[in-house]
């Protein structure tokens, strides 16, 4: 507790400031914060969080420069009826916010979608108004809803999905602001031969589908259904680089917009089976505005004119995609996680379940899609589900450079990769926060925030954080002995 205090006195904000070119901000202590606490959204000149706290729901709403808590919103959940509660979406505006929300009401066997306006004080405005509501005896037969906004026609949809059978049932209903719909729409998605593996939407609410035509992946023929809203039949775009029945997609998609603005969706890729090491990516790229097919590539990990892969040594079950960056000399970083969950089971039932968090692996494209540099970051962490959330890496970026921050081991710092140490729950409170970024293609690690002699944990909590890429700015907690802090990390200018 003392040496917390050293960190926060009296409620005042302490900076602190790294050796290299990044920096952090600490705010005061979190009342109240538990493993439910989520940052959910940024805005100009505050972010907003969610928790659970017993059984009422919170937004906290936070000032970006000097952390501090501004509003402390309750949301009005109806009754003890309802239950899975899920923020859905929030929307800022100029002086109000809206918070969308859905929850399964036992009583009348449905999943209800509510829509509460507040103003920026976070006190409520008017009544909240039910916005959908999808039947079925639980939750899951009674679906769900996604909600969007599309601000250039003062407008927001809210998607509502069921499932019966093989067919699913998507209804998009179109807002004004206050919660008034103008009109319906409904797609049928009939699933007798095909198969949807993914879907995206982009900044104009069109629905992005990469389906098959078999429930096999081996020999299917692939294509992109997009559906455009206010337009009922979909574009079928056929896509013929997956012929090959050798080529393998994992279950795990990324979706970003590469420098000319097209929307793309990339996923690794093996050869054979999904236990196979993961030999590259594969990439479609889509104009929005004319919803054609820019380009679909396969590209294995190897650099441009090298005939020999890389060795990632991640399998394609646990090859992540955490982000794409794309960079204001038009190349794009693809940044890749190994993530691995094993469950022990007794009997057949599940008793224990392990995390191994390991390398992350940096890959540089070209406009041509064509891997320039590739980097492996050593990375070794080990969890039980109580140490989970001090594993994974937060990637704080600007249009320029990268750096990502994490929990090591002090003493990793001074070992080659091949000597570092797991972190593991027996040795977390030994852990430091490190940033680590690629500078004239070498990887460059160093400790971001100094610990305090004898001090127990001093770790961030990376699965849940906020990034402002045009400021250069992250926003996550940091976790100081038994007490919680919101941090604020940055690229200095």
């Amino acid at each position: 507790m003392i040496k917390t205090y050293l960190l926060i006195l009296a409620g005042f904000i302490l900076f602190a400031y790294s050796k290299a070119q990044v920096a952090f901000q600490t705010g005061e202590k979190l009342e109240g914060f538990n493993d439910s606490y989520r940052f959910y959204k940024l805005h100009e000149n505050v972010f907003y969080t969610n928790y659970l706290k017993g059984a009422d729901h919170y937004i906290d709403v936070f000032d970006r420069s000097t952390l501090s808590r501004v509003h402390h919103t309750k949301i009005p959940l109806p009754t003890a009826d309802s239950i899975d509660f899920d923020i859905e979406n929030i929307f800022i505006q100029e002086d109000t916010f809206r918070v969308f929300y859905s929850y399964f009401n036992r009583s009348t066997s449905s999943v209800n979608l509510e829509m509460t306006i507040f103003d920026l004080n976070g006190i409520k405005c008017g009544e909240t108004k039910l916005i959908d509501k999808s039947e079925g005896k639980n939750k899951r037969k009674a679906g769900g809803f996604g909600i969007y906004n599309r601000q250039s026609r003062n407008e927001f949809l809210s998607y509502g999905y069921r499932f019966i059978k093989d067919t699913t049932l998507i209804n998009i209903d179109y807002f004004d602001y206050e919660g008034i719909k103008n009109r319906s729409q409904n797609i049928v998605l009939p699933d007798e031969r095909g198969v949807t593996v993914h879907y995206m939407m982009d900044e104009d609410c069109d629905l992005y589908l990469l389906t098959r035509n078999k429930r096999g992946k081996r020999n299917a023929s692939w294509s992109m259904k997009i559906y455009t809203p206010d337009i009922s039949e979909p574009k079928i775009i056929p896509l013929h680089k997956l012929d090959s029945s050798d080529i393998i997609l994992t279950e795990f998609y990324n979706t970003y917009y590469d420098p000319d603005g097209n929307i793309c969706l990339l996923t690794p890729y093996s050869e054979g089976t999904m236990n196979e090491v993961a030999k590259g990516v594969y990439i479609v790229k889509i104009n929005q505005a004319s919803n054609t097919l820019v380009k679909e590539s396969i590209v294995p990990f190897k650099r441009k004119n090298e005939e020999k892969n890389e060795e990632t040594n991640i399998s394609l079950s646990s090859c992540i995609i955490k982000k794409v960056l794309t960079f204001d000399d038009n190349r794009s970083s693809i940044i890749i996680e190994s993530r691995l969950k094993t469950t022990t089971t007794m009997y057949g039932v599940p008793v224990a379940n392990q995390y191994e968090i390991g390398n992350i692996i940096t890959m540089d494209l070209d406009s041509n899609d064509s891997i320039t540099e590739i980097h492996k970051i050593k990375k070794d962490q080990y969890a039980t589900p109580d140490y989970y959330r001090y594993t994974g890496f937060a990637i704080l970026a600007d249009s320029r450079q990268s750096f990502f921050i994490y929990n090591d081991l002090a003493e990793n710092l001074q070992k080659t990769p091949d000597k570092m140490k797991k972190v593991k729950p027996g040795n977390i409170d030994e852990t430091v926060v490190i940033q680590t970024t690629i500078e004239n293609n070498k990887v460059k690690r160093s400790q971001l925030i100094d610990k305090l002699p004898d001090a127990g944990i001093d770790a961030v909590l990376p699965n849940s954080y906020l990034s402002d890429i045009k400021k250069g700015e992250i926003y996550l907690v940091r976790k100081v002995n038994s007490e919680y802090f919101p941090i604020k990390i940055y690229i200095k200018q």
